[in-house]
């Protein structure tokens, strides 16, 4: 069998022929599955978030509704000890009722919240995103399918119809806030790049842009898309 899997120095002559991509991927392709990659990066991180929350919110509510329950059952077996007094058995029976009826509320505060179902909703949208995200990264770099953007609008519709619970506000602020002042840092890298580039080609003022928006598999939390640079960039 071929060992061309395993070897990592491709500077070599096993490939001769240049990858050409098909006729039907143009500039405009390019540039869209750029800008849904970036959405679909946004709603991965705010559900996958979400679900975080929420999933911190319902242990909030059932740690202490599962400790209570395991007191109460505790009291309940002591109000009925002959080894203790008569008075503390009936001190016990009354804090068994109060305990009970402590727990019943919290159950039913998670009930009425749902922070359990919301938890799965938001993991389940985020799994399913981040598929797509893959799709989208393999498109990208050989692309294979003509119809991909139709299959595309297809599996979003249906994963945003499959939960019906908004994401907090101040999860979205946070992306946001954390987004933009990556943007900023970004943009004052590449103005200092392009001021150096620009200095070493003093001779016919050449800017010289690298092909990082071709690296789709970047392992990055955020990962911030350049499309003016990726319209000059793409040949």
């Amino acid at each position: 069998m071929s060992d061309i899997s395993i070897k990592s120095d491709i500077s070599n002559s096993l490939f001769t022929d240049n990858y050409e991509y098909p006729q039907w991927f143009n500039k405009k392709k390019y540039v869209f599955y750029n800008k849904i990659l970036e959405r679909l990066q946004r709603l991965s991180h705010l559900h996958s978030r979400a679900s975080q929350y929420y999933e911190k919110m319902n242990f909030y509510i059932f740690g202490p509704s599962i400790t209570i329950t395991a007191l109460s059952g505790i009291a309940s077996f002591l109000s009925t000890s002959q080894y203790i007094s008569q008075g503390a058995q009936n001190g016990f029976g009354i804090g068994v009722g109060i305990v009970a009826s402590i727990s019943s509320v919290l159950q039913s505060l998670a009930g009425a919240c749902q922070y359990s179902a919301k938890k799965e909703a938001h993991r389940t949208v985020a799994e399913q995103y981040n598929n797509l995200i893959i799709s989208i990264k393999f498109e990208i770099e050989m692309p294979n399918e003509e119809d991909f953007t139709d299959k595309l609008e297809i599996q979003i519709l249906d994963i945003q119809s499959k939960c019906n619970y908004f994401v907090p506000q101040f999860i979205v602020e946070e992306y946001d806030k954390k987004k933009n002042k990556n943007t900023i840092t970004t943009h004052k890298q590449t103005s200092q790049e392009n001021i150096l580039n620009a200095n070493l080609n003093d001779d016919n003022l050449v800017i010289n842009i690298d092909d990082r928006n071709y690296k789709t598999f970047v392992d990055t939390e955020l990962q911030n898309t350049d499309l003016n640079d990726s319209k000059q960039s793409i040949v």
